[in-house]
């Protein structure tokens, strides 16, 4: 089992050119790869070919209830992932920008699951940073054919508090 999580003390640090290829990962409470660092760039990150499996999603309690978490990375590419089991796809945070998501494979379980979740929501910067230009494309995503009526294949939000657009998003 591994478990990525990219997180700094004092969310200041700069995390650039990371690499997360071709690992199988499966089982984790928290989000299996998940980039953090509010308040320091994180960018040229690429996450390819992972099988990321049966991971927890909200309804079993888990936390970061996604399978990737881009945060506010600039020139994140994530390429080619199979992700399969509970809790949401992929989740693109504020500030973030100029990010490919594509070929990636999900079969999400959860009722409540979504496959792709764009937001521009203050996390420590204290302020809303729409992203943009993200790009999600040629990707194939099923859900469980279950739900409630608020969850979506594709998710953008402009969160309450928030003034920025989300932008660019092809």
């Amino acid at each position: 089992r591994l478990y990525f999580r990219v997180s700094v003390a004092g969310q200041t640090a700069a995390l650039k050119e990371l690499r997360f290829a071709n690992n199988e990962i499966t089982s984790m409470f928290r989000a299996p790869i998940s980039l953090n660092s509010p308040f320091g760039e994180t960018s040229d990150v690429e996450i390819r070919n992972n099988r990321l499996k049966d991971n927890f999603g909200k309804t079993t309690g888990g936390t970061d209830t996604y399978s990737i978490g881009t945060g506010s990375g600039k020139r994140v590419r994530v390429l080619g992932n199979d992700i399969s089991g509970a809790g949401d796809g992929v989740h693109v945070e504020e500030a973030a920008e100029d990010q490919i998501i594509s070929e990636n494979t999900l079969a999400l379980t959860d009722a409540d699951a979504e496959a792709f979740f764009v937001t521009d929501n203050n996390i420590g910067t204290g302020s809303y940073v729409a992203p943009n230009n993200i790009n999600i494309i040629n990707n194939i995503a099923k859900g469980p054919g279950s739900g409630t009526a608020t969850k979506f294949g594709v998710r953008l939000v402009n969160n309450t508090s928030g003034t920025a657009p989300v932008k660019g998003i092809r």
